[in-house]
């Protein structure tokens, strides 16, 4: 869980950098390419370009942060869901309570077709990927 965790930090400071970087790049290249802004006689002249630069990559910054935060809470409630399943997993006695198979009522109007009564076939909730399940079983539970 720490690498897991050490890891989405790496995410949560890289793609904030390269959203601010890019921010400012594209500020920069605008002010660079268009007349308006770089023309002494325009309305929309701006005499230093550096500071409005550095302004647009403060602002992609605190873009960049927001959607990291979000990316970073989505991946820990995977993790925390994917361990909250393991743990009430091995918790179920399944010799007394078996695997949970039931069957499924087809309600009004599996009645109404005909329809007789399914087994249910739990599936194994699927809250981590692949990756993420061979990682943690790498690093030990």
């Amino acid at each position: 869980v720490a690498a897991l965790n050490g890891t989405q930090l790496i995410f949560l400071v890289t793609g904030t950098g390269v959203i601010s970087v890019t921010c400012a790049f594209v500020t920069l290249e605008v002010l660079n390419a268009h007349p308006d802004f770089y023309e002494h006689t325009s309305g929309h002249y701006v005499g230093n370009p550096r500071s409005v630069t550095v302004i647009g990559g403060l602002l992609g910054a605190i873009i960049g942060a927001s959607f990291m935060n979000i990316f970073d809470t989505v991946g820990d409630t995977i993790l925390y869901c994917f361990a909250s399943e393991q743990r009430r997993r091995s918790m179920i006695n399944h010799e007394k309570y078996g695997d949970g198979a039931d069957v499924e009522d087809p309600g009004f109007f599996g009645w109404l077709m005909g329809t007789e009564p399914q087994p249910v076939e739990e599936e194994g909730m699927g809250y981590a990927p692949d990756g993420l399940i061979a990682l943690i079983d790498r690093h030990g539970r």
